[in-house]
Formats: C-alpha cells, sequence, structure tokens
C-alpha cells in the first residue's frame, strides 16, 4: 500500500492526520510516488511537515 492510500484512511477523523489526509486528498498535485524523499520535498517549508514525519513513521511501522 502506498502512502497516500495509507493516510486517505484517516481523512474526516478529528485529529492531525485526519487534516493532512483532507489536504492530500484535495491535492491534484500531490506525488504518486511513495519515495520518503520526493514526498519530504512536497512538505518542505510547509506547517505540515512535522505531521508528515510522523505519519510516514507510523505508516513504516504498519506496511512492514
Amino acid at each position: 500500500m502506498d502512502f497516500k492510500t495509507w493516510i486517505l484512511q484517516f481523512k474526516g477523523q478529528g485529529n492531525f492526520f485526519g487534516d493532512l489526509a483532507g489536504e492530500i486528498g484535495q491535492d491534484k498535485h500531490f506525488p504518486l510516488n511513495n519515495n520518503y524523499e520526493t514526498l519530504t520535498l512536497y512538505f518542505h517549508d510547509t506547517l505540515a511537515r512535522d505531521t508528515f514525519e510522523e505519519a510516514w513513521k507510523t505508516y513504516q511501522s504498519e506496511v512492514r
């Protein structure tokens, strides 16, 4: 499962992951690449960077 599919399961939840999922779900330019470096560049200089980092760690632990 890629990161985008994984994070979208949180859409609508009243937490940071839910907020991130809502933003990603609406962004037509969100990278389809499941590469950490690509996604880090996407979130560079955004307020969501810390939430992405936490979500990525959780994603990595769940997909292994």
